[in-house]
């Protein structure tokens, strides 16, 4: 079986922590199940992994901020991308916006309940920030976002409060099973990947 090496130690930590492995090497089949994946970077350094199916009806009620959330459902419903989003370009960066108001979706707690259950968060631990160096953009390079292509069987990416570290979405390009994507104060640094969310159940920008 393929041996995975993930360039970001904070990913080959806690990934090992979630599979209780120390130095064995990390396999494809080990990644095979894993179908849930969170990653927060803004405030503190948080990933989570889960193999639990979503429900048919489905909602993350920590989704968005404490202010506001947008989310789209059912987006292979455009032939394009540019149907439903724009890409806001800067100077260095970029960001996706909605072109319409996004939809309202709702779902009680109950049909998440087991979804939540068969995940486990980890946040880093305080050693490891003693590691950090920071670049001129202050992102550190713990997290490195290219690593994700390697669970190609996710449905569903949540890219929690990431101004930090994540700057592409290029990773989806190797995930087809993926159902769900959130973008969460992520500004981009390429276009890879944004070709691909027109094939989602749900998308959520904020």
């Amino acid at each position: 079986m393929t041996e995975i090496k993930f360039k970001s130690k904070f990913i080959d930590k806690y990934f090992r922590k979630y599979l209780n492995i120390e130095n064995e090497p990390i396999t494809e089949n080990m990644i095979h199940d894993i179908k849930y994946i969170y990653v927060s970077t803004t405030h503190a350094y948080c990933i989570a992994f889960g193999k639990e199916t979503l429900p048919e009806i489905f909602e993350f009620n920590d989704c968005g901020d404490e202010w506001w959330a947008c989310c789209m459902k059912d987006t292979d419903k455009f032939k394009s991308y540019k149907d439903f989003l724009k890409i806001e370009n800067y100077e260095n960066n970029s960001t996706l916006k909605f072109i319409n108001d996004p939809d309202e979706l709702y779902c009680s707690d109950k049909d998440m309940k087991k979804f939540y259950d068969n995940t486990k968060t980890f946040w880093a631990e305080d050693s490891d920030y003693d590691e950090l160096k920071y670049d001129d953009n202050g992102n550190t390079g713990f997290i490195c976002s290219d690593d994700l292509k390697f669970f190609k069987n996710a449905e569903v990416v949540r890219l929690m409060d990431c101004e930090v570290d994540i700057h592409s979405i290029g990773f989806i390009n190797n995930m087809p099973n993926l159902k769900v994507l959130e973008i969460g104060r992520v500004t981009l640094f390429d276009h890879e990947g944004i070709d691909k969310l027109n094939r989602l159940r749900r998308l959520c920008i904020w």
